[in-house]
């Protein structure tokens, strides 16, 4: 009993290869949905709608963030001016004081000039004392 050995044919052969190479799957009715179907549509269309709004707030915020961030740089650089305008008066303000007192001691040194060139009155070489020193620096015993 060896056997009888059988043999397909080629056409029976390319159809079991096909059937092994493309296997199809099928799915349950409940869980099979066809794209088409009137709540898949409305599903896609809710989903799409919750991204279009979750962007349109992420960019609200942004322009929100945006916008006070700009309000925030303004107010630093009226500080900014108005500290820049405070130094420059007190700037202004030392340079004045500087040079007021610059004049009054150039002011000082042309008076202090001035009253050296005078002479001043020499001292006698004698002092002068009044009547009563007169009579009591005399000498009591030539008196006599």
């Amino acid at each position: 009993m060896l056997g009888s050995r059988r043999t397909t044919s080629k056409s029976k052969l390319a159809d079991q290869t096909e059937q092994v190479k493309t296997p199809k799957i099928r799915s349950s009715p409940s869980n099979a949905q066809d794209e088409t179907q009137p709540n898949d549509i409305a599903t896609q269309l809710y989903k799409l709608e919750l991204k279009n709004k979750a962007a349109m707030r992420t960019s609200t915020k942004a322009r929100n963030a945006t916008e006070q961030t700009t309000r925030w740089i303004g107010k630093l650089e009226e500080q900014i001016g108005r500290m820049v305008n405070a130094i420059n008066k007190v700037t202004n303000g030392i340079n004045t004081v500087n040079a007021k007192v610059a004049t009054m001691a150039s002011a000082a040194e042309n008076v202090e000039s001035t009253s050296r060139t005078y002479a001043k009155p020499e001292e006698e070489s004698s002092p002068e004392y009044s009547f009563h020193m007169k009579n009591f620096l005399k000498d009591p015993m030539s008196l006599h």
